[in-house]
């Protein structure tokens, strides 16, 4: 399922450190952001109940503004040497 982690992953950030743990913390969240941010996006486009579809959209508008903001510190993280 996209935004999932794949099987390394919910091992690796144990044995990173610094930097790396936050940027590979911050690519795990973006991935599980953009997975909730695709569900959703279903939900707007095939949803039948309006409540729904609703809950759907503000889904999305959060997910897509918090994925905004993971990229932007991901982007600040001092690069690797």
């Amino acid at each position: 399922m996209d935004g999932m982690m794949s099987e390394e992953h919910p091992t690796a950030h144990e044995e990173a450190q610094g930097v790396e743990a936050a940027r590979l913390y911050r690519q795990q969240m973006i991935a599980r952001h953009e997975g909730a941010a695709e569900k959703a996006r279903g939900e707007v486009i095939n949803g039948t109940h309006p409540e729904a579809v609703e809950l759907a959209e503000d889904v999305v508008a959060t997910q897509q503004a918090e994925i905004t903001e993971m990229d932007e510190r991901l982007l600040g993280l001092p690069s690797q040497s």
